[in-house]
């Protein structure tokens, strides 16, 4: 499956029109897996992709990611994540940029992000729950080793990721065992 990352659409070079119309194009063309974040452009992608979609949003797999680690916090960027979007709930919903050694231990804490996505899920704002990193796998094993059953994990997989850090040899064979969903990013090794 291929899907369209929103943090490009953000860059001074490219207008509202031209994201949106990038975004509704690739919706009719078939790709309906959708991927932005709280933070990208300071919320103007999720802004962007929310107007693109509009009439649109039952053909898509809407996909956000929240840059918190704390509950509280992490629910406030979700209704903010909820508004921009323009829609009651989204599809899966990251834990964004695992990137420090401490990241499972503030998610997973007592008053941590992860009861955001708990208190998310049984409200019907989120359907999925995941993690995303880019640093290092052993912060990705990590995150898989709190006490919880994840729906998803985004990480490098590419030409030259058995060369260093390998995300396809420590994290991917664990993902496959436990039925957790891989999404790839970064295929061609870029950023």
């Amino acid at each position: 499956m291929i899907g369209l990352g929103g943090g490009h659409l953000v860059r001074p070079s490219v207008s509202e029109a031209d994201a949106i119309r990038l975004i509704q194009t690739a919706i009719e063309e078939g790709i309906t897996f959708l991927d932005t974040a709280w933070d990208y452009g300071d919320g103007t992608s999720e802004i962007r992709f929310g107007k693109a979609i509009q009439g649109r949003r039952d053909r898509v797999f809407l996909m956000t990611k929240v840059c918190a680690r704390d509950r509280q916090t992490a629910l406030m960027q979700l209704e903010e994540s909820l508004q921009r979007l323009q829609t009651d709930h989204v599809d899966l919903w990251q834990f964004h940029e695992c990137n420090y050694d401490n990241d499972p231990e503030w998610v997973a804490a007592p008053g941590g992000a992860l009861e955001a996505g708990i208190i998310a899920k049984e409200a019907g704002k989120i359907r999925y729950l995941g993690f995303t990193g880019h640093k290092s796998p052993h912060i990705l094993r990590g995150m898989l080793d709190i006490d919880f059953s994840w729906d998803s994990c985004q990480m490098p997989i590419n030409v030259f990721d058995s060369l260093y850090r390998s995300f396809q040899q420590d994290v991917l064979p664990e993902l496959n065992r436990r039925g957790i969903a891989c999404l790839g990013m970064k295929s061609l090794g870029g950023d």
